[in-house]
Parts: C-alpha cells; sequence; structure tokens
C-alpha cells in the first residue's frame, strides 16, 4: 500500500543504521551521496517483495525497449536486491546498452513504496531518454531536474495509464491541492485519477529524498520552492523543488507518446513551457531551470 498523506508532507522518519558510502559507480545517481544502509538480512521489512520488486522493473523495461532500441540501443534494468545501498544510477558503460541499476537498499528504506520505486526507474531512464537540458559534462545524461521531470510527464503516465487507478487513490488520503490541480487541469476522470496517483508517487519519492537531510523542511504540494536559479542547475535539487517538478510533470497535459526534442539544447519540444501558452504549474520549476540559458538555441 502507498504512503498515505495529508496536506502538509511532513519528515515522519530519519533512518538509523550502520554507515556505509555508496561505491563509486560511472553513472549518473538518483540521491545525492549518502550513508544510508540496508543490507538485505536487515530488520527493515520492506512494503513489497523481491519478486514484486522484479517484477516491476521488468515491465518497465519491456515498455521502454521500443524508446531505446530506435537510438540503435538496449535498454537493461538490474533489480540489485541485494545491494544495501539507497540509491539507482544510469549509466553507459557498455556498447550499445542503455543500463539503469536499482537497489535493493531502496525497497528496503521505511518509506519506500512500489511505485516510488517506479518513479526512481523512470527516473534513471531519463537520463538516457529525457533530453535536455543535460548534465553540463555530460554527453548524454539529461539533468536531475530534466530526468524528474520526464518521470512524471512521460514515463508514469504510460506505465500507470491502464491500472485502475480510482480504485488505487481511494486507499489513500488524496492531498487537497492535488485533487484540485488535477481536476483543473483534466477533464476526463480517468485522465484525472492517474494525475493524482503520479502526483502522490512524486510526494511519497519525495519524503524519502527528504529523510536524508537532518534539517529537512515539511514539504507542501501548495507551497513551493519560490527560489529562481540564475542559471539552469544540472544537479540534485532540494527535495521540495523536486516535488514540484514531479507535480508539473503530472499536471502537464501533453500526450505522453509525443517525445521530448532531440535536438541539441531543443528543452520545449514535448513539455510544458511558458513560451507555448502553459500555465505555470505545468512547466519545469524555476528553482532549478532557467529558460533565459536556451534562448539563443532558437
Amino acid at each position: 500500500m502507498r504512503q498515505l498523506f495529508v496536506s502538509t508532507i511532513t519528515l515522519c522518519l530519519i533512518a538509523q543504521t550502520n554507515l556505509l558510502a555508496c561505491p563509486s559507480e560511472s553513472g549518473h545517481k538518483f540521491f545525492p551521496e549518502n550513508n544510508l544502509y540496508f543490507p538485505a538480512n536487515a530488520k527493515e521489512i520492506p512494503k513489497f517483495s523481491k519478486v514484486a520488486f522484479a517484477e516491476t522493473l521488468k515491465k518497465i523495461e519491456t515498455l521502454f525497449a521500443e524508446d531505446v532500441k530506435r537510438e540503435g540501443a538496449t535498454l537493461k534494468i538490474y533489480a540489485d536486491w541485494e545491494a544495501p545501498q539507497v540509491n539507482a544510477y544510469a549509466s553507459r558503460t557498455i556498447v550499445n546498452e542503455y543500463s539503469v541499476h536499482i537497489m535493493g537498499g531502496l525497497a528496503r528504506h521505511p518509506l519506500m513504496t512500489l511505485d516510488a520505486i517506479a518513479l526512481i526507474t523512470c527516473h534513471e531512464i531519463g537520463h538516457h531518454l529525457g533530453g535536455f537540458p543535460r548534465i553540463f559534462d555530460s554527453e548524454w545524461g539529461a539533468a536531475e531536474g530534466q530526468a524528474d521531470y520526464w518521470a512524471s510527464n512521460k514515463c508514469l503516465k504510460k506505465l500507470f495509464r491502464n491500472d485502475n487507478n480510482l480504485l488505487l487513490n481511494k486507499k489513500v488520503i488524496v492531498d487537497n491541492e492535488v485533487k484540485t490541480q488535477c481536476s483543473n487541469l483534466y477533464l476526463d476522470d480517468q485522465d484525472i485519477q492517474l494525475c493524482i496517483r503520479n502526483s502522490l508517487t512524486g510526494g511519497v519519492l519525495s519524503l524519502v529524498l527528504n529523510s536524508l537531510r537532518p534539517d529537512a523542511l515539511p514539504l507542501n504540494y501548495a507551497t513551493p520552492d519560490m527560489n529562481i536559479t540564475a542559471t539552469t542547475d544540472d544537479g540534485h535539487p532540494d527535495a521540495q523543488c523536486r516535488l514540484d517538478t514531479y507535480f508539473a510533470g503530472a499536471l502537464c497535459g501533453l500526450d505522453f507518446r509525443n517525445p521530448v526534442g532531440g535536438k541539441f539544447n531543443d528543452v520545449e519540444t514535448g513539455v510544458c513551457t511558458s513560451r507555448q501558452g502553459h500555465t505555470y504549474k505545468t512547466t519545469r520549476p524555476l528553482c532549478w531551470f532557467n529558460p533565459k540559458d536556451y534562448v539563443k538555441a532558437y
């Protein structure tokens, strides 16, 4: 069952564990470096099984295999259940393979849900397929915020669209802001329910992100991060900024089948932008994205 929500998402747990730094991998990681460590034999019991974990990752791999094939590569998602670290990463260290590694320590985090695992996986695929802006020193990886936006704007919509989202949403407390905004921006009830589930999944994952910081502030859908970045930040935004990004991607009503731009620095194709007349609630938040950096690309 997914994490229950109230209007203000509060940090409810900071995990206390033995310390073990994440190993150094060649790739783009979901979390900033952290010392959380949940081994397979830990006392923490995940909300889902190893089998469910693997099946979810395999389903996502199958859904996006053709998208990756069109780029001349193969998508491979590794379900690293035994790995104790709380992290995930994307890499291209194998020729013609777009790799994603999801570590089992994530599944054993006390706040984690299977939907949130799916969103993390979508984020890592987003480094491969999410377009621009990219990480500045990377030849292929979408920036962290862009991978977040692609994950909720494209990937989760494709993954969740055929589920009974109304029934699933009845099992949780739906945040009022989520219900209001999804109802305002979508007309069809199925789209509304998909938007709600998508948005709540972003909230769960933002809670997990917040748990990595001892000085974390409460998160809230209705009070977005009002910071405006001077230049696009390609690194890991704060948890509220990432929640805002997930929420915006869920609210953006463009067809998820429309691919993002593939041309260099094309930051407008396939996404909601203010220049195209979309409401700011659906566009990438200014707490990490500055569209003025890319005006010359047009």
